[in-house]
């Protein structure tokens, strides 16, 4: 089977970002998106609402700081109201992607001290700026976490990413 172009695998759902029409994060972002004119205005509706409305779990983070398999689940992050970057990235991709627009879940290290953490690549077809940035026709780096501001130990600093899986 041959994929129909590149993006094919980032805007479907994944054991990663699970969601289908009945989800709240795809009626989320169906709601957040009824009155975009493009792909800026979808992003940053979406980008604005998880940093403004999901909070950082630092429990959570703490208690799966050393472990493995752990699965986010993009309903019950919007149900419980926080999460760890894990979480936000899958509910970042789970509601870019129900609309169409590819959206990678990355994981590996940040600066300054290789925090292993999560974030997103989105590849939209209209340039978005004001308090985000996201060129046009590439794939662009947002991370909700570290723009929601939690100043947790395991977010890092948002300045050096090394990409190490790519979801």
């Amino acid at each position: 089977m041959t994929l129909a172009d590149e993006f094919q695998p980032f805007i479907r759902p994944s054991v990663y970002c699970d969601y289908d029409a009945s989800s709240k994060s795809t009626q989320l972002a169906n709601d957040l998106s009824a009155d975009a004119q493009n792909e800026g205005d979808v992003v940053r509706g979406i980008y604005d609402w998880i940093v403004e409305n999901i909070a950082y779990d630092e429990d959570k983070a703490a208690r799966l700081a050393d472990a493995t398999g752990y699965l986010p689940n993009p309903d019950s992050c919007i149900a419980d109201g926080a999460g760890i970057c894990f979480d936000y990235a899958s509910l970042a991709a789970a509601m870019l992607r129900s609309q169409g627009i590819p959206c990678k879940i990355i994981t590996g290290y940040v600066s300054p001290d290789n925090i292993y953490h999560a974030w997103n690549m989105v590849y939209i077809d209209a340039h978005v700026d004001a308090h985000i940035d996201i060129k046009q026709n590439t794939w662009t780096r947002i991370d909700t976490t570290f723009a929601a501001g939690s100043g947790s130990s395991y977010v890092g600093d948002g300045i050096a990413y090394t990409d190490l899986y790519t979801y």
